[in-house]
Formats: C-alpha cells, structure tokens, sequence
C-alpha cells in the first residue's frame, strides 16, 4: 500500500510542477524533524526576512512540533499538501546531499525538480567515515547513474569539501559558507546555554558528558554495547576526579537502538540522561562540558570548541577496515583514542588543557577551517538573492 502511494505521489509531482512557484522555502531535514542546518538557516531567514513564507515537512520522528516556530508551515511528510508545496517552492532546503539523490535513471528524478527551483544542501556533519560512492558497499555508483537535485552543498572546511566532491563525483558544486548549526558553538553568551539547558531540562549547576557514538551495522554495538563496556559510574568517577564538580551523562544514541536500551533501563534519567528526548543535537553539544564519541563527525563541530573531548570505539579496526572505512587517519584528529575502558580512563586522567588546545588549532588549521559562526548569515543571503 505504501509503495502505490509512493507511485501516486510521484506521478502527482510531475503534475503539479506545472504550477506557479511561490516565493517561498520548503525545509526537510532527518526525513521530518525541526533540527540541523536547516533549521538554523530557517531561523536567521525569519530575523532578515520575516516576510518570506516557510514551510516544513514533519513527521512522526519530530519530538519538538509543539515547539516550532508559529511563523513556520508544518505538512506531513509523504502527502499531497507536503509533495504540492515543493512543488510550488522556489528554495528547496535539505540537510542531506538534494532533495533528491538517488542511484538510478538521471532522465526520470530529473522531472521532479524544476529548472528554476534552487535546491540548496547542507549535509548533516563533517564525514569521517566514508559516506556516498567513497563507501565500502556502496556498489556500482558511478557519474552516469547518480542524480542529485542539489544546485548547492555547503562545506564548513577544505577537508570536507574534498571528501564531498568524491563521495558524490564532483557532480554537486561545493561551498565554502561554514556550517549553520555550529554557529550556536561560537555564542559567548552564558545565557544561551543556560536557556539551552532549560529546554534540554538540564540542571545549571551539573556538569554534562555527552556520549554519542555513531550508528553501526549492528545497533547493538551503536551505543549498548559500549555502555556495557563501560562502567558509567567509575565514568563520572573519573571526570569528577579530574576536572572536579558534580558530574552526569547525556547518551545521544541512534533511533534505531533507543526502544531496546529503555527496554533493558540503560538509561536511567539518573546518572544516565535520554539525549533524544529533542531533537538538535547541536543544543546538546552547547550544554554539555565534555564530549566521548569515535566516528561522529561531531569530534569536527566540537574542536570548534576548548571543551574536553575523548575517542573510545571497542570495534575499532573491523569499523575501519570491513564496515565503513575513513577518510582520516585517527592520529590526525586533536584526541586520545582508546579502544578499552581502562585506556579511556587513563586518557581522562591524563588530559592535559594545554596540549589538547595545541593539537586542536593545529588540526583546525589542517582541515582548512573556515567556520566563523556566521554561516546561517552567508547562506541565508544566498538564498535571498535567488528568492
């Protein structure tokens, strides 16, 4: 039944780009949430241009509808009302790599995007595992049989625009703008994270680590089992002891894997915090004090930042070598990697503020960084220009 209505749906595309544009901009990002560059293009577009109409597409997966903006047009995703509005959109804004990006016949998703529609792309990370026709399995992916509708895919430095131009064949001009949702990373001001923590319901005078380990082909290795690898309490022991304080971890896992790890009490809204409960992961990294992931491309967002951030996959070569493969080698990254959970109290133990701040601006430098926290300005202004 789904899949006619797909073919509905697609047929009734084809039709309806017959239509007047609007001048107006349709947002999508992670398949229906209000979250990612996306949304904070959306943001800085109301404050320049609060006349311009927005439209969001929405689905089940939003945990944050009742907090959207009311200047902002919800419709389901996969409906009539959502395919109508793209259709009659003249900005199309998603967080991947186009609205529509596809390995198949370029002649037939060629007709779902008009010619003076502008599909602008902003991707949801900077990669450090292969992604696109760079992936291990990502089979016979070739120029002649990828389509994107991508007029634009923005880069927030030199390293991710070359990663891009691979994974995707050169096919999608890149531009160096910055990343619009780690603008927020670059706030000075004590009361956006406080205002942050409030929302997040986070306590002011907790310190937070926020453990984000990226999706694997088994979900269970996508968070479960490292937490049951790791010791959460002789976890916070360590970064109590070393950097002083009370101290509690966000766990920010893939969808995918969160019913079974509420299923099993893993997180237990004590010493350990639901960091899916909203949305933007980008809030999570402004709350929280200190970061442990492995393959996220939130190791690039949060070198932006002096706070502590440490490394720890248990998978580490089988991830490299038979499950996705890197673009990076790890010696590159500012931060102590540790496949054990005694290495990784050890790196705790350890860390050293200076020499980490060292290797993080060498490393800045290295990718090419060009992040001012400005980005949201320099795209919507792109925008504004072709509206």
């Amino acid at each position: 039944m789904k899949k006619i209505k797909m073919i509905i749906l697609r047929a009734a595309e084809v039709v309806m780009n017959f239509l007047p544009l609007r001048k107006q901009i349709i947002f999508t990002s992670f398949g229906g949430q209000y979250n990612d560059n996306p949304k904070y293009i959306s943001i800085k577009m109301h404050e320049m241009r609060p006349d311009i109409k927005q439209i969001w597409i929405i689905s089940s997966r939003c945990h944050e509808e009742e907090l959207i903006p009311e200047y902002i047009q919800k419709v389901k995703i996969n409906s009539f009302k959502a395919t109508l509005k793209k259709c009659t959109s003249k900005i199309l804004v998603d967080n991947g790599a186009g609205w529509v990006l596809v390995k198949s016949d370029k002649k037939i998703y060629g007709m779902l995007k008009r010619k003076k529609q502008f599909n602008i792309s902003t991707w949801h990370g900077s990669p450090i595992k292969r992604i696109g026709a760079d992936s291990l399995d990502s089979g016979d992916w070739n120029d002649k049989n990828m389509y994107s509708s991508s007029d634009i895919l923005i880069s927030g430095c030199e390293y991710v625009k070359t990663v891009f131009e691979s994974a995707f064949l050169k096919k999608i001009p890149i531009l160096l703008t910055g990343t619009p949702r780690n603008d927020i990373l670059f706030s000075e001001s004590k009361d956006i994270k406080i205002n942050i923590r409030h929302k997040l319901h986070l306590d002011e005078d907790t310190f937070y680590l926020l453990f984000a380990p990226t999706y694997r082909n088994n979900p269970e290795d996508s968070g479960i089992t490292q937490m049951n690898i790791l010791n959460p309490v002789k976890l916070i022991q360590c970064f109590e002891k070393k950097f002083g304080g009370k101290w509690k971890i966000i766990l920010r896992a893939h969808n995918v894997v969160l019913d079974k790890m509420n299923k099993i009490g893993l997180i237990d809204g004590n010493n350990i915090i639901d960091g899916n409960e909203f949305d933007d992961m980008a809030e999570y990294l402004v709350a929280s004090d200190a970061l442990i992931s492995d393959f996220s491309g939130a190791i690039f967002d949060y070198a932006l930042t002096n706070k502590p951030c440490f490394l720890f996959a248990h998978d580490r070569e089988h991830y490299i070598n038979a499950e996705r493969g890197l673009y990076i080698e790890l010696n590159k990254l500012p931060y102590c990697f540790a496949e054990s959970e005694e290495d990784l109290l050890l790196s705790i133990m350890n860390y050293d503020e200076k020499e980490v701040e060292r290797k993080r601006l060498e490393f800045l430098n290295y990718i090419g960084n060009v992040e001012q926290g400005d980005a949201s300005e320099r795209i919507t202004n792109l925008i504004i220009e072709r509206l």
